[in-house]
């Protein structure tokens, strides 16, 4: 728990910046769906995805390159390598999927953007409970892989849903305009 909370202060700095994006994203597209302007939001799904890309990519290259460093200064008790040692391991799994957490951020502001929440839902729940859960679960009872395991499913969760955010994007239902109806 310790390493888990220590890395979570690290990364969320890292991921502030991509997070931030995604959330003025979702203004951006509302506002040029609503005015007809669907290449202004394939340009701003664009740019968005550079910027968070790159942004992760940079942070996910100086978290591995100076993982130890950095789990020293965020590190409260220093005599405890168990915590040291598994904030490192974990440090390295979740930084290899930042840009992955970044693009999250970036469909989670195209979804909810374009008014189809249910997608933004699908993929917040499906991350979860359905993916990273279940993996924790088979590694830790059926595979008898410790937190190595819960820092794997972490990862690999953040992966498969943006294959799943980038299939829904590629359909295209998105753009679909949602039409509500008032009561």
């Amino acid at each position: 728990m310790a390493a888990f909370a220590m890395v979570n202060r690290i990364t969320s700095l890292i991921m502030q910046p991509p997070m931030g994006i995604g959330a003025a994203l979702t203004s951006i597209v509302g506002q040029n769906i609503g005015a007809n302007q669907f290449d202004r939001v394939m340009e701003a799904f664009k740019k968005s995805t550079i910027i968070v890309l790159s942004l992760s990519i940079v942070g996910t290259g100086f978290l591995i390159w100076k993982d130890k460093g950095i789990i020293d200064f965020f590190m409260r008790s220093k005599d405890d390598m168990e915590v040291i040692n598994q904030g490192i391991t974990f440090l390295r799994y979740i930084s290899v999927s930042m840009p992955f957490m970044g693009m999250f951020s970036i469909f989670q502001g195209l979804f909810q953007g374009s008014g189809h929440t249910k997608y933004s839902m699908a993929m917040a729940i499906g991350r979860l409970w359905f993916i990273r859960i279940p993996m924790i679960l088979v590694f830790k009872h059926l595979m008898k892989i410790g937190p190595e395991g819960i820092w794997f499913s972490m990862s690999f969760s953040n992966f498969l849903i943006c294959v799943y955010g980038y299939i829904i994007y590629r359909k295209g239902k998105w753009k679909k305009k949602v039409i509500r109806e008032e009561y």
